[in-house]
């Protein structure tokens, strides 16, 4: 399981920085509400093992502003007030990631990532993350034409720090927003 966790989480942050390099938000339409942009589609039923509320289908857009507030306690604490990283955050219709900070900082960060499916979240401080899945949080995601915005709440999901390859367990509780 801290294997797969660990899997994840890499294959998570090389998305986010590959999705950066293509991120649509120069292309006419990629925000939703502007030119040609698909309307957000109903959510669909919560398909994730940990009780969370509905997976949501986001339609293609950028980011313009918003902020997540992270709380984070056990092998590492954060608790702070994180503004979007308009530059990183983007939905392409299937999958949309929400990139608080800057991942791989000393500052603290996070990324939560919904799409095909499942949801995640990742938090980081320095060299520490942790990453929790659908199969073990619980959420809830609001979206609408103009924003995107919810809650993740994960309990006791594996914290890593590979300066010196230590693991423990965190719980992450989050109340995010991200407007187009």
């Amino acid at each position: 399981m801290r294997r797969w966790n660990f899997v994840l989480m890499l294959t998570l942050a090389v998305g986010v920085v590959l999705a950066a390099c293509a991120s649509p938000a120069g292309e006419p339409g990629a925000s939703a509400g502007g030119g040609g942009a698909e309307p957000s589609a109903a959510p669909e039923p919560g398909q994730g093992g940990g009780g969370g509320g509905d997976i949501p289908t986001i339609s293609a857009r950028s980011f313009t502003g918003g902020s997540a507030q992270v709380h984070v306690s056990g092998m590492f604490t954060i608790d702070s007030d994180i503004a979007i990283n308009t530059a990183a955050s983007f939905g392409d219709g299937n999958f949309t990631w929400l990139q608080y900070g800057d991942s791989g900082s000393d500052e603290p960060n996070a990324l939560v990532t919904s799409g095909e499916g499942e949801v995640g979240v990742i938090v980081g401080l320095g060299s520490y993350t942790a990453t929790g899945t659908s199969a073990e949080c619980s959420w809830e995601f609001d979206v609408t034409d103009t924003s995107v915005s919810g809650t993740f709440s994960c309990a006791g999901v594996t914290g890593y720090n590979p300066a010196d390859g230590s693991l423990g367990t965190v719980d992450i509780e989050i109340d995010f927003t991200a407007e187009t």
